[in-house]
């Protein structure tokens, strides 16, 4: 097996390469004696750029005033609510959330409780929210459970 960096269609990828005795991988309709796979390199946190749900929670309870930009999926099960909490953003919410990147549009995934507490001027942007989760009588808004000119 191997794996090295490389392109494809333009973009940087990992180019996984397991070889096992009997292990074919139709190419072209032509058979090769091992299977190659491409994984896209996750894009790091570079500025607003966020990869990780968690840093993405902290830093906008740290600065509710900033820009975020997903770069790549996310799931809310990184993310340990407490027990009397909320929303994952507990603070007032003035900045800017925006879900897609470079052309790629991404997703949360599994949030238990509204991603924010409170937006006030915010501005939420292509933003997906999948297998949404959140049970309860009241506040059960999956982005917000409030928002004023947002």
């Amino acid at each position: 097996s191997n794996i090295e960096d490389t392109t494809k269609d333009g973009k940087v990828v990992y180019k996984i390469t397991a070889r096992l005795e009997h292990l074919k991988q139709s190419v072209d309709n032509q058979y090769q004696d091992n299977f190659t796979y491409y994984l896209p390199k996750v894009v790091q946190n570079d500025g607003p750029i966020y990869t990780s749900f968690k840093k993405l929670v902290t830093d906008m309870n740290s600065r509710p005033d900033g820009t975020f930009i997903l770069g790549a999926t996310m799931n809310a099960r990184e993310f340990e609510l407490g027990e009397n909490q909320e929303s994952y953003v507990t603070k007032n919410f003035t900045g800017t959330l925006i879900g897609s990147h470079q052309g790629k549009h991404y997703a949360i995934y599994n949030l238990k409780k509204p991603l924010f507490n409170t937006l006030n001027n915010a501005a939420i942007q292509d933003l997906t929210l999948k297998d949404v989760n959140i049970s309860g009588k009241n506040h059960v808004a999956s982005v917000a459970m409030e928002a004023t000119n947002s």
